[in-house]
């Protein structure tokens, strides 16, 4: 890791330091994009965007609790995306294999087990 990150200083961010700097300075994405958090899907690779293009959350089974549920990391992510960053487009996407879904489908019906 430690190569890969020296590797990336070298040769993009001295590079493109303005570039850099001014995507330190605000971000004002057209997408929210709420996936999977799953090590096999990597959004900028599959969706080709760019820095500043997306703010994505990325949780198991890129689920989205229910608000009436309480506060959660994805709501308020939703929260801000829309009433500060103001997107313009939000997507949730999945993926196939997805071991939360499948966990999530093989929960026994059970009067007496917990919500989720």
């Amino acid at each position: 890791m430690k190569h890969q990150f020296l590797s990336f200083k070298r040769q993009k961010f001295l590079e493109n330091l303005e570039c850099y700097e001014n995507l330190a300075k605000s971000q004002a994405p057209k997408f929210m994009v709420i996936a999977c958090a799953d090590s096999r899907v990597c959004l900028s690779y599959i969706l080709g965007f760019q820095p500043r293009e997306a703010f994505v959350v990325r949780n198991v089974a890129n689920m989205v609790p229910p608000f009436e549920n309480g506060p959660t990391e994805t709501n308020a992510a939703l929260e801000f995306a829309v009433n500060s960053l103001e997107v313009e487009n939000i997507l949730v996407i999945g993926h196939s294999c997805c071991g939360g879904i499948r966990a999530l489908m093989s929960m026994q019906d059970d009067v007496n087990s917990r919500k989720l």
